[in-house]
Formats: structure tokens, sequence, C-alpha cells
């Protein structure tokens, strides 16, 4: 849903967007997506930290321009799951765990204030159709927003390391082949006193995250009490975690919130939506699906989930209540309410 956000926009200085504007004016005239695709991955490691980049131009396909910097290894998970189609950034789902700078090409009269003000900040000067800076930032659980000082900093290096490794790739079109399958070509610095002297080689991919999950923290004697009410037990529901199809600005950054989403499967009449006001919202969600049980009056046989979140969620009220919870990769009933409440709220405009 767009609305005028109350969160503060960074600042930041005149030197920092002068050297962004400067190296992405650069990239734009270089072009690289003529040559590159968004599976010719490398890495670049930040000289202001030690978080590593895993860098892709955009543009070949002639839908978007520009290049994508997916932090850290869970960012590179994010960019191989896609690649992969095992997700697709068309799911609204997917995109709140991507953890990654944007950095597109959009007309002018696409950019919002901040992008033009960080535009005439730099003193650079842009012309023509798709060749105007837009800057994003992605946090998993965020809505995107503008990027801080820091992170512009360590964009504009990962611009400059871009251009550097597409003049090589124009030069050679097999030089981001590893040595060993699946190696990632890494840009790094080296300090010689205030100098910076970039290097590369190659290095193996991230190790995949594990999420570790943490159980709600039940209420005992509450699970007791709906225990004692001898509640009639019938149907088979649909449960999922999720984040919703709304942009919360009472913090920092905006924000999409944790939501919980019963639905019947039988008639996919939607049992109950819950906003989570909590950062544990877990044992919020577990809270719920326990009051449900009591104002329905009705324990299902059976709960469907989709994903480990929504399992570790339910799975102990079902050990002590007496119903199954089964994964299903398909959740039809919480797929069409998702998407009524995302068409309903205009979900997915820029902010």
């Amino acid at each position: 849903m767009k609305k005028k956000s109350a969160c503060a926009i960074p600042e930041i200085p005149t030197s920092v967007a002068k050297d962004l504007a400067g190296a992405m004016l650069d990239f734009h005239r270089l072009a690289p997506w003529q040559w590159m695709f968004d599976s010719n991955l490398f890495a670049v490691r930040n000289p202001f930290g030690d978080e590593v980049g895993y860098c892709c131009v955009l543009g070949n396909l002639g839908e978007v321009f520009g290049l994508v910097v997916y932090v850290g290894a869970e960012g590179y998970e994010y960019h191989q799951r896609v690649l992969s189609e095992e997700w697709t950034v068309d799911d609204a789902e997917i995109v709140h765990r991507l953890d990654c700078i944007q950095a597109f090409f959009e007309d002018r009269e696409d950019l919002d204030a901040p992008d033009r003000k960080l535009v005439a900040k730099s003193g650079v000067r842009f012309r023509g159709r798709r060749a105007w800076p837009s800057i994003r930032r992605y946090r998993p659980g965020l809505a995107p927003w503008y990027a801080t000082s820091e992170e512009a900093a360590f964009l504009t290096c990962a611009l400059r390391q871009a251009i550097a490794v597409a003049e090589k790739c124009l030069r050679d079109p097999d030089c981001l082949i590893p040595p060993r399958p699946g190696q990632l070509l890494l840009r790094e610095p080296r300090r010689t006193g205030q100098e910076i002297e970039w290097t590369e080689r190659w290095i193996d991919p991230p190790a995949a995250t594990q999420r570790v999950l943490a159980p709600p923290r039940s209420d005992t004697s509450e699970i007791e009490r709906v225990k004692r009410l001898g509640l009639h037990r019938a149907g088979t529901w649909e449960f999922d975690c999720l984040y919703a199809p709304i942009v919360l600005t009472d913090a920092e950054r905006p924000y999409c919130p944790m939501m919980g989403l019963w639905v019947d499967r039988e008639s996919g009449f939607v049992l109950n939506v819950a906003l989570c006001e909590t950062a544990d919202h877990s044992t919020e969600l577990c809270e719920q699906t326990l009051r449900l049980f009591d104002l329905s009056r009705q324990i299902p046989e059976t709960i469907l989930v989709r994903h480990d979140e929504a399992r570790v969620i339910v799975e102990h009220l079902a050990r002590a209540l007496g119903f199954r919870v089964v994964e299903s990769e398909r959740l039809d009933g919480v797929d069409a309410a998702f998407d009524g409440m995302r068409a309903f709220m205009k979900y997915g405009e820029r902010l």
C-alpha cells in the first residue's frame, strides 16, 4: 500500500553522493548488460567492513538495467534459488527474504523525491531514458528503502569493480569460468597506507545458511484449559505465517509485519487473520491458534502447513491436543485469501 512514509530518509554526504552518481554514470555508459548475464556472478568485498557482496549485472533481457549486490551468504542463497527457478522474484513472500542493494536505471519522471535529491546533491548530470539512478536497499522482513551513507559507499565500490570485471569479460568472454566448478571470482581491497589496491582470486561459494527456528514459548495452562473443553474434532485447516501485504512506517524504516492466516480447506472460508504486534511472532501465532480453537468450538483433525516456520508454531499444540500437522506444497485457500488481500491493498507499488 503506497503511503507517505513517516520514516526518516537516510542522509548521504555530498562527497558520497558524488562518488556514487559518478560510478552509476560510468556503469551506464559502459552498458555491460550487452555482453553479461545475470548468471555471471562475481564477488566484491566491502572495503569498509568484511562483508562480501555477490554481484550480477541485469539488463540483457531488456527489462531492467543495473547492478544487484546480494549481501552475504543469505543474499547469495537467494540469487541461486531464483536462478534455479526454485524461487521466483514475482513471489510476494520471497521478496521479503531478499538481502541486497539494487542500483537500477529509470526514466527521470519515475524517480522519487529522494532519488532526485541524490542526483541534485551529486552534481552529476544524467540524460536520456532509462538512465537515471534509483538505489534501494532490501533487508529480510523490511520494505525496500533508501541506502544509508555506508551502503552507498559499498555500492560505489561494487559498481567500480563491476566495471573492471565487465571490461575484462568484454576482452575475454571466458574470464568468469572458474578453475573449479562453483567457484566465484572475488575482487577484494588491499590497503597500503591510505591507498586501496584491488586484487582478485577465486573463492568457494558460501555455505548454505542454516535457520534455527525457535519454538513458541507455550502457555501450558492455556493448552490444558483448551484440552479440558472437549472440543469437537473435524475438518482440515490450512495455516501459514507470512509477511502481510501492507507497509507500516511506525519504526526506523518501513516494514511488513508478520501475519497468521487460517483457512478452512474444504470451504475456503477464512477463519482468522492476525497481524503480529511483537517480534516473537511464533508465540503470538501459537496463542492465536489456541484462541481460534476456543472461539470456533472446534479442533481440526489436520492442519496443513507449507514450511518449517508454520510447522514449528503448531506442532507442539498438535502433540498436546491430538491433531495432525501435515506439510503440503499447495495451500490453495491461503493463497486465494492472500491474493485477494494483496489486490485490495494494491500491494507492490513503489515507495
